[in-house]
């Protein structure tokens, strides 16, 4: 820009880098391309000894359907 030269932002950003640029990156050099599989989930088979449950809720016990319908 010359003495006196106005600051043009247009002109300015249409400047093109003539300087060779390297686009090599660190990921690109050193990242390895692999895939990974889903896991298997192990299930574990439980004893079922057939103990008696409680077949009630705490709220069934304290209140009863009375059945008033």
């Amino acid at each position: 820009m010359k003495n006196g030269e106005a600051f043009n932002l247009e002109k300015e950003s249409k400047i093109i880098n003539p300087h060779q640029m390297s686009m090599k990156t660190t990921s690109g050099d050193t990242f390895k391309n692999f895939k990974v599989g889903p896991r298997t989930k192990e299930v574990k088979k439980v004893n079922d000894d057939k103990k008696p449950i409680v077949g009630f809720s705490s709220y069934q016990k304290n209140f009863p359907n009375w059945k008033n319908g």
